[in-house]
């Protein structure tokens, strides 16, 4: 059984052993949630409005600053954005990194391949598909996906595989924001290569 309800999802980024992280605390009508499903691997920080479904509740239990927290969270199998704001301030207490979580009925993520090291020079404009084919084409190939790295490398709108495992998705969703130039649309939760006309025409918010 699920239920739908019009919420905010509050995103907040912490550190962990794997490096940056997302949690979520989804704000309802009838009481405020944990979140730690993999879509919010995609989302910079901030306030997102939206319809949420939510699949499953459950309590949960971490320490932090040597005290045992009891939090209760929601798995949240569908949402819609309506609205976002960045960079929230709200403030969520030390948490656990999600990727830690061992499902039961998941077997362990396999780990993925480093990427290679990239020009750091800064760039004023967006690269163009030559640019992006040259230097990367195997490498694409090999963090992304033959189709996704084909799609990058033509400069044209994608979407991410979220049935991959929680560290992967985090690692492609930072190069793709941080090093390839691309910027996530919550609202079709796409994303789309730096000055693509669905950008200004949707509305995105800039992170």
């Amino acid at each position: 059984m699920t239920v739908t309800v019009v919420a905010s999802l509050t995103v907040i980024e912490r550190t962990g052993i794997h490096g940056p992280f997302n949690v979520g605390k989804l704000r309802t009508s009838f009481g405020n949630f944990g979140v730690r499903d993999t879509f919010l691997e995609e989302l910079a920080p901030g306030e997102y409005k939206g319809s949420f479904t939510i699949a499953k509740i459950w309590p949960r239990q971490y320490a932090t600053d040597q005290v045992v927290v009891t939090e209760v969270c929601v798995s949240v199998a569908d949402h819609v954005i309506f609205d976002a704001e960045s960079d929230d301030d709200g403030q969520i207490e030390h948490q656990p990194d999600p990727a830690d979580d061992k499902p039961l009925d998941q077997p362990p993520a396999e780990k993925l391949p480093e990427p290679k090291p990239t020009d750091a020079k800064s760039q004023e404009n967006a690269p163009d598909a030559a640019s992006i084919a040259a230097p990367l084409a195997t490498d694409l190939d090999d963090f992304f996906g033959n189709e996704i790295a084909s799609l990058i490398r033509d400069r044209q709108p994608l979407k991410l595989d979220p049935t991959v495992d929680r560290l992967t998705l985090r690692k492609q969703g930072t190069r793709l924001r941080t090093e390839l130039e691309y910027e996530f649309l919550p609202a079709d939760q796409s994303w789309y290569p730096s000055g693509h006309p669905a950008l200004d025409a949707k509305g995105t918010i800039k992170f």
